[in-house]
């Protein structure tokens, strides 16, 4: 059995960088859907620009903008429940 201990306001302080992090996670996920979508076609045309564009939408862009935020999402979830269950155990 391990030892249980809880800095409340520490682990608190982790849950809020992550909602932060799902932020940025989300600005950089739509910079780089800009990139792909609209940049680079202004300078890369042709089949093989085609390809990189359809390898993008079919395997990264739902994995960078949904796959990616919810997992991290979840697991702040995750987190927060548990604290919050910690602490209801030793309110009691």
């Amino acid at each position: 059995m391990s030892d249980l201990y809880l800095n409340r306001e520490g682990a608190e302080g982790v849950v809020k960088s992550l909602e932060k992090q799902i932020e940025d996670l989300g600005r950089v996920a739509e910079a780089i859907n800009k990139l792909i979508t609209a940049d680079l076609p202004e300078y890369w045309r042709g089949n093989s620009a085609n390809s990189v564009q359809e390898t993008y939408a079919e395997q990264y862009s739902s994995f960078l903008k949904n796959q990616v935020p919810e997992t991290v999402t979840n697991l702040k979830v995750k987190m927060m429940g548990d604290i919050k269950r910690l602490i209801e155990a030793d309110d009691r």
